[in-house]
């Protein structure tokens, strides 16, 4: 089928939206399929492959991954996304091809910050080689209280980490006290992994009190853009990430988080055409 350019702009765009919604839904099936009748109409759509090659991966159908990031670097050789995913994807090569995966739909809500309910933070590295490159910024894992410490773990029961001393002592208490919690990945390196944690329930007893008074990540103000980003699988922080806020968002580490390149309002795209080459 052929396509004049504004309707091969719009077809693009309503298909890239349509394939992100697809993937906070974790309807990866489907995503792929979106993905790949993106391709079969603009073979050169080095998002669509990037956007193939993550759900493709969430599939656990790796080899097919790495033939989709492979493309979308041969297309664009300077791609940092498909680099990064190839280099996550060949410490997978152990792994089955057909490696079940586990995967849960987060509520994109969780990724925004709410004084006093919710935190982020850098985990103590815990996890054995090869862990960290069965997850992604975005996947919602596990708390787990021992009574002393919170570990946390992939929704496999991987553990990935735990949190430092001080918080992780108040959370275990708050949690005994019947408190409820959720947590998500908002990024990770080869090294480390941080997460971002919501209070979702407050028992009577514990009413009135913040589950976390005081600010503990003042370099990650995690809230949704209302506008058209790329999503990938690629989830490494730049070292300086750390540093002076004031620029977020950051289109880059939106685009490396794997998050919403739609709208959440449910408001339409602008119209511009320039945004799809």
């Amino acid at each position: 089928m052929v396509y004049s350019e504004e309707t091969g702009a719009r077809f693009r765009r309503q298909r890239a939206e349509m394939a992100v919604n697809l993937a906070v839904q974790s309807k990866w099936d489907d995503a792929v399929t979106v993905n790949q009748s993106v391709l079969s109409v603009y073979p050169n759509d080095v998002d669509a492959c990037n956007r193939l090659g993550k759900a493709l991966t969430e599939l656990g159908r790796y080899e097919e991954a790495r033939d989709a990031y492979g493309k979308a670097l041969g297309i664009e050789p300077s791609n940092t996304i498909a680099k990064k995913n190839l280099t996550r994807l060949a410490d997978m090569k152990s792994l089955p091809k057909t490696a079940e995966t586990v995967t849960a739909r987060v509520d994109p809500r969780l990724f925004i910050e709410e004084a006093g309910k919710t935190a982020v933070m850098a985990l103590q590295p815990t996890s054995v080689p090869g862990v960290l490159a069965k997850v992604t910024a975005g996947d919602q894992v596990q708390l787990n209280s021992d009574g002393q410490h919170l570990t946390v773990l992939s929704l496999t029961s991987d553990v990935l980490g735990t949190v430092e001393p001080r918080m992780g002592a108040r959370l275990v208490q708050l949690i005994a006290d019947g408190n409820r919690y959720e947590a998500a990945i908002t990024s990770l390196n080869e090294s480390q992994v941080r997460i971002i944690v919501r209070e979702t329930y407050q028992s009577a007893a514990m009413a009135g009190r913040p589950s976390f008074p005081s600010k503990t990540d003042a370099g990650f103000r995690p809230y949704i853009k209302d506008s058209i980003v790329k999503y990938g699988l690629d989830d490494d922080e730049d070292s300086d990430d750390d540093g002076d806020s004031s620029d977020w968002p950051d289109e880059e580490r939106m685009e490396e988080a794997g998050f919403f390149t739609q709208p959440l309002s449910g408001e339409p795209a602008e119209e511009d055409d320039d945004a799809d080459d």
